[in-house]
């Protein structure tokens, strides 16, 4: 793990830093648009807090210019606005840009440069110059006194992610003789960029219009892949992924073990203090789990106060107060190749007509196994508040119901069985204490790779919009269970099973798996400690099924897990209702379900 601004690895600006005006005005166009971009775009700033220089090709910050190669700066950025917290508060995005000098400024007679943009629109002044697509291109052009300047996204972009991987893998870069390792001859210099010029009818130029680094610019001088044959993922995602085939490094904590090829996730939405994604795959590597990718290395940024001297880069402690600031920008982990996401493959089988109960028991045991993985690697004493755990469930029932008609004529036995809970949960707690461990937080068929080697667990960072504090906090492992047995429901409604049975059997035998593994655990470890197995519980969420209870006994388990069900599926409802009202059924038949049982 590389603290950046220790190590120097790069320069830290407070507020926008080396960033020109223009670039500030391009992504408040660019940014809204942006599938990861955490609030809706309306009437939302960009506040810039700190921007980084990240080392270039020639490894030295702020190497940009036809000499030194593309510039990586990363600003980050405060959202501020109507409903957005202020200050120390304030939601923090992470926007990597790569920028390109593509050309001089064209001032015949001293006159200003035109700022016409590539179909001959002119913009006011100085500002940026058209908004590009994601990919090869850029997402603008923008005018400066020394010239114009290229913007591209560094999520897609090979410069950026050859900075982040020097970042987080300093010895692999260091020492690594691997002919397939990146290099400064793989980067597109400045000076060779593509660029087209035309003439206008006034008799001045239009702006350089970069193509984007073609195939010539992608590969090495000895005409290997670009970094290895990487390539950045698509889909619907929070955050930037990169897939890396060609590297092999070695695994943190595991001795003679090398991950072949690494997958760079940079975190979009940055929270302050230590990410869920990093800390809890970097423990559950370090014991020895292989349920997950590989952790392999971070990007963390440390920055300590300073007294803010004038002429200083570093930020002071007006911005960070007393203490400094500390946050996780990317991870490296483990590339698992040659697999399926588990949403996908639920929903392959139950169209086709094929039982999925074999793989949804391995997971079941997979899952339980994380569980018991994560209870030794991150161990808590904490147990279960019943009146505040309750207090939570009723007020996010009392909002679905308000926000969604069809769930009207439900509210009566959501709050019979709420208040069922509520009396058995008071009971049972002046007994004995409900314990809590660090759980995934939110597990679902999507969450999951299915490879050769097994099942392996992804995500670990939760709703990236909440505070780490809550995302977290020690939970019921049921929440994880609950979590699953409502995406088994989802396969089979996108997938289109013809069998009405098939979510129910692949329930019964996840449920069945997480059980006898939880035994296994137990039995290995030599303590029978109900803590640490938990107890077969019958009839929680499906009937016939198994459930595990942890240091609960049956009808304490049944309770929590349905009520946890209840939840998850509340959710849903309001989520398809805003979103995808055709799929409103799905969770409606859901709550309905758990309410009759």
């Amino acid at each position: 793990m590389t603290i950046i601004d220790e190590a120097r690895t790069v320069i830290v600006h407070k507020g926008a830093g080396p960033l020109p005006d223009g670039v500030l005005r391009l992504l408040d166009t660019w940014l809204p648009g942006r599938r990861w971009y955490p609030v809706p775009g309306d009437g939302v700033r960009h506040v810039p807090w700190l921007t980084m220089e990240l080392p270039g090709p020639a490894e030295s910050p702020g190497a940009d210019g036809p000499e030194g190669g593309p510039a990586v700066v990363v600003p980050l950025l405060h959202l501020a606005g109507p409903g957005l917290a202020g200050d120390e508060g304030a939601l923090v995005i992470q926007v990597p840009l790569v920028l390109e000098r593509v050309g001089a400024v064209d001032r015949p007679g001293g006159a200003p440069a035109s700022t016409a943009g590539p179909a001959g629109e002119e913009p006011a002044g100085d500002g940026p110059i058209g908004v590009g697509p994601a990919g090869d291109g850029p997402i603008g052009v923008v005018p400066t006194d020394d010239g114009y300047i290229a913007v591209y996204d560094g999520g897609t972009h090979p410069a950026a992610w050859l900075a982040y991987l020097r970042a987080a893998l300093p010895e692999y870069f260091l020492h690594s003789a691997t002919p397939t390792a990146p290099s400064a001859r793989s980067v597109p210099a400045a000076h060779s960029l593509p660029v087209t010029r035309s003439a206008r009818g006034d008799g001045t130029h239009q702006p350089p219009v970069p193509r984007g680094p073609g195939p010539e610019a992608r590969a090495g001088a000895s005409g290997e892949e670009w970094l290895g044959g990487a390539r950045a993922l698509g889909g619907e995602q929070s955050n930037s992924s990169v897939l890396v085939p060609g590297l092999r490094v070695p695994v943190p904590g595991c001795p003679g073990e090398h991950a072949d090829g690494v997958m760079l996730k940079i975190l979009r939405t940055v929270p302050a203090g230590p990410h869920p994604d990093v800390v809890i795959p970097e423990a559950l590597t370090r014991a020895g789990w292989d349920g997950v990718p590989r952790y392999l290395g971070a990007v963390e940024l440390s920055v300590p106060p300073s007294e803010g001297e004038p002429g200083s880069s570093s930020p002071g402690p007006d911005l960070l107060g007393a203490d400094g600031t500390h946050a996780h920008l990317a991870v490296v982990s483990e590339l698992i190749t040659d697999a399926d996401d588990g949403f996908e493959l639920a929903c392959a089988y139950a169209q086709e007509g094929l039982a999925f109960d074999e793989r949804a028991a391995e997971l079941g045991s997979v899952v339980a196994h994380m569980h018991t993985a994560l209870q030794a690697a991150r161990p808590t004493d904490a147990t279960l508040d019943a009146s505040s755990f309750m207090g939570v469930l009723r007020r996010r029932a009392a909002e679905a119901i308000s926000d969604v008609a069809a769930l009207a004529p439900y509210r009566a036995g959501i709050t019979a069985f709420y208040d069922e809970v509520s009396r058995h949960l008071a009971h049972v707690t002046t007994e004995y204490p409900v314990p809590l461990q660090a759980i995934h937080g939110d597990l679902h068929l999507g969450q999951v790779l299915h490879a050769v080697s097994g099942w392996k667990v992804l995500d670990f960072e939760g709703e990236p919009q909440r505070p780490v504090a809550e995302r977290t906090a020690p939970d019921l492992p049921l929440r994880d269970v609950a979590g699953l047995l409502r995406s088994f429901d989802y396969a089979a409604a996108v997938g289109e099973a013809a069998d009405p049975e098939w979510s129910e059997r692949a329930q019964v035998s996840f449920l069945e798996g997480y059980r006898q593994a939880l035994g296994e655990a137990a039995g290995a470890a030599g303590d029978g400690s109900p803590q640490v197995h938990g107890d077969a519980v019958p009839g929680a969420a499906v009937p016939g099924a198994a459930v595990p209870g942890g240091a609960l006994d049956v009808t304490t388990a049944s309770l929590l897990l349905r009520a946890l069900t209840l939840d998850k599926a509340l959710y849903e409802v309001v989520y398809e209702a805003r979103h995808r009202p055709g799929w409103l059924h799905i969770p409606l038949n859901a709550v309905a379900r758990v309410l009759d049982r």
